[in-house]
Parts: structure tokens; sequence; C-alpha cells
């Protein structure tokens, strides 16, 4: 039998080893020299291929991990087509929920198109508290009903009342 000692090195105090990502656990990527939680997308709202979606609805993501607010929220990091007003923010203490929705008392002027199709992305690279950054984009699109949740339809967008013509 080999002598251990002969094969394997000694691990010395001290002295920082890297880890090789071949030694983490399918679920787990390396970041920081350490295996930790793949990032990826748990939920979707609405759903990826939904259909007769509400026009007031909010767009909403939700990770299997906490996300740096600074990483999601960027500029650039999560893309809606065809763009619409709004705001991104985290709504879970654990940062773990992303939503795309309208400022409060807003929602009757800016909602979704209806009869639209729009498709969200989520860009790969967005980082989590951990250093895992997701490795694909995520997709999904829905499409939005064909009358409005509030308001009426005008000239192809949600209003409130019809805005009184000036004497």
């Amino acid at each position: 039998a080999e002598n251990k000692a002969q094969v394997l090195p000694k691990i010395q105090t001290g002295i920082r080893y890297k880890i090789p990502a071949s030694s983490c656990a399918a679920n787990q990527v390396m970041a920081n020299n350490t295996c930790v939680t793949r990032v990826s997308m748990l939920q979707m709202e609405p759903a990826n291929g939904a259909s007769n979606v509400a026009t007031a609805t909010g767009i909403n993501a939700v990770f299997n991990v906490s996300m740096l607010q600074e990483s999601l929220l960027g500029t650039g990091k999560v893309t809606i087509s065809p763009p619409i007003d709004g705001r991104q923010e985290f709504w879970s203490s654990e940062a773990q929920s992303w939503r795309y929705t309208w400022p409060t008392g807003q929602a009757e002027r800016a909602q979704l198109r209806p009869h639209t199709r729009y498709t969200v992305t989520v860009n790969a690279g967005v980082k989590a508290a951990s250093g895992a950054t997701l490795e694909a984009p995520v997709v999904w699109s829905f499409t939005t009903a064909s009358t409005c949740m509030l308001g009426v339809l005008q000239n192809g967008v949600c209003t409130t009342a019809a805005a009184a013509c000036p004497s």
C-alpha cells in the first residue's frame, strides 16, 4: 500500500488554497474561492406564456438566493419589451424578490397596454450576495388582456376618465 503522506501534499496553515470549481456540488458554483448556491429564478409573474393578463399587473421575479440590489436594479440588467413606465424595486426582506411596478396611485395611468405581448429579460451577470452570478439570461413572455383593468381604452392605451376639451 502507498504511503498517503507521500501521495497527498500536506495542507499548511497560513496558505490560501484555491478549490477547483469541479469540486462544487451540481447546484453550486465557485465564487470568492467558495462553493456557493447557483443563481436561478424560482418564479416569474406573470408566468411564461400567460395570456389574458390584467393590464394593471406588476411584473415579478423571485430568485433562489439573496441578490445584490445594485446588481439587479442597474440600468439594462432587466429589460422589458415593449418598454413600460414604472420603477424597479426589491420587495422581500431577503432581497430575493424583484418587481417592476408603478408608484402608489399611478397604476391607473401607467397600465400595461391591452392585447400586447411583453417580453422580460433578466440578463446574465446579475449578482447574488454570495458573489455567484446568473450564468445565462432568463427570458419570459406574456400577453395582456384585450380590455383595460382600470379606466378606458383610448388610442391603444388604458386611461382614466377622458380629459375635458378646453373651451
